[in-house]
């Protein structure tokens, strides 16, 4: 009988020993499994945030884009805007701003030589003009202009510049109108004195003689 109960009695050691030891490697091998989890999160958060980083820092494809000699610089973000909009790459958007620049350099270009033309021709008209052109084309041309300079320096600072621009100084309506108070200016200083050695009377006086009349 006690043979049985020292047998009984190592069986019991022996099966704690195997279930403590069992229980270890099992601890074990969580401890194991969860290093190797932490490892693959913390390998994965650093692939994101190179990834993150890489995207932030991508350079524009548009930066490089190099604006042809005379392009109005201002223009650039906008169109840049236009090419982003049609899915264009970085070498399409180059030659749509070639292309756009060299557009409005030759719309400009055409606009400049049909204003030259047009000016030529309102020239030839005056020229040909029964009153004011002929022999008396410099004549009327030059009373044109002191009329505008006059008119310019008192009554409406500018014209002269807005005339010189546009072309118009040339346009036969508009000599015609400034030898037209050229000449109205002349008479009634003939007029008024019965000579012109008092000068020719004020433009103004001769434009607005009735708000002149009211104000005295």
């Amino acid at each position: 009988m006690t043979d049985a109960v020292a047998t009984a009695a190592n069986g019991s050691q022996t099966a704690a020993g195997n279930g403590g030891g069992a229980g270890a490697a099992g601890g074990d091998a969580a401890a194991a499994g969860a290093q190797t989890a932490s490892g693959t999160n913390t390998g994965n958060a650093a692939q994101q945030n190179q990834s993150g980083t890489g995207q932030q820092g991508a350079a524009d494809p548009f930066a490089g884009l190099k604006a042809p000699e005379g392009f109005d610089a201002a223009a650039l973000p906008k169109l840049i805007e236009v090419a982003k909009g049609y899915g264009l790459d970085a070498k399409n958007a180059q030659k749509l701003l070639n292309d756009t620049h060299t557009r409005q350099v030759q719309a400009k270009a055409d606009m400049e030589a049909a204003l030259a033309k047009q000016k030529a021709d309102w020239h030839d008209a005056i020229k040909a003009d029964k009153e004011y052109g002929g022999e008396k084309f410099q004549a009327s041309l030059q009373r044109a202009q002191k009329v505008v300079g006059e008119i310019d320096t008192k009554i409406a600072p500018g014209i002269k510049q807005l005339l010189d621009a546009s072309g118009y100084g040339e346009h036969p309506a508009v000599v015609r109108l400034f030898n037209y108070l050229g000449q109205a200016n002349r008479e009634d200083s003939f007029a008024a004195g019965g000579d012109n050695s008092a000068g020719e009377k004020p433009l103004e006086d001769v434009l607005y003689p009735k708000a002149k009349t009211a104000a005295a």
